[in-house]
């Protein structure tokens, strides 16, 4: 079975549109496991719920989606986010917001960990080594069971192995063999709102038959997207790194 894993949507529905069509395209897929936070910076945050929903997948809560269901509280967050998070949540429904709040932090699904930030605290953490010192990464590997762990938000791809632990190159459009010998942690990157310098979306397939993942980007619509943030009132900040990737 092949898995269309991904994080960070954002509320941008283009770039989901994107990510979906050259996977089916490129592979296809069978499920999409889903990192958390579909909400957050983009204009269509309810269209991109009913597009994820359509989908036969497995999701797990981000820190931004518990924001706007009202679950944690907003104090660390900068204002432009604090005023997504408030728009946000005139656009979704009832009921896209029960499917929010119910989401769980933490998954085991096959080989795989999937959470948010990190397992040892989903929704506090980011596993980046810019955000977190040597130890903590470390303490990381023991609060999940599995070989493997998927985490997004970082926005940026990433694999880390538990020896040392240590970030390795992930390869773009090529085959990583995984193997239960060496635990890793894996970060497919960001559909919506990338941070590592490249502005398309960025996605990951994990055949659980061969073992394998391969990383890849697709371009979408960015200047349509911003349009449509620019019509909701989305900050400026958050509208012109589209362009940047950061």
């Amino acid at each position: 079975m092949k898995n269309l894993v991904i994080a960070d949507i954002q509320g941008n529905l283009k770039a989901f549109e994107a990510v979906l069509e050259d996977a089916m395209i490129k592979s296809g897929f069978d499920m999409i496991w889903f990192l958390g936070d579909i909400t957050g910076c983009g204009s269509e945050p309810e269209n991109c719920i009913d597009l994820l929903l359509a989908h036969n997948h497995i999701a797990v809560a981000g820190d931004q989606d518990l924001a706007v269901t009202e679950k944690i509280e907003t104090d660390g967050y900068g204002q432009p986010a604090i005023d997504i998070f408030d728009w946000t949540k005139t656009q979704i429904t009832n009921s896209q917001k029960n499917y929010l709040e119910n989401l769980p932090l933490t998954l085991e699904h096959n080989s795989f960990t999937l959470t948010h930030g990190t397992p040892r605290q989903p929704i506090k953490e980011v596993f980046h080594p810019m955000y977190m010192p040597i130890e903590a990464l470390h303490d990381t590997f023991l609060y999940f069971r599995t070989p493997y762990c998927a985490v997004g938000a970082s926005r940026t791809p990433l694999i880390c192995t538990e020896s040392g632990p240590t970030f390795i190159k992930f390869p773009e459009e090529e085959l990583y063999n995984l193997t239960k010998k060496t635990r890793i942690v894996l970060n497919p990157g960001s559909v919506g709102q990338p941070r590592d310098g490249d502005p398309r979306a960025s996605y990951m397939i994990y055949d659980d038959v061969d073992e394998t993942v391969t990383r890849r980007r697709t371009n979408y619509d960015i200047e349509a997207t911003q349009r449509k943030m620019r019509n909701a009132g989305v900050d400026e900040i958050l509208v012109a790194r589209l362009e940047y990737g950061r």
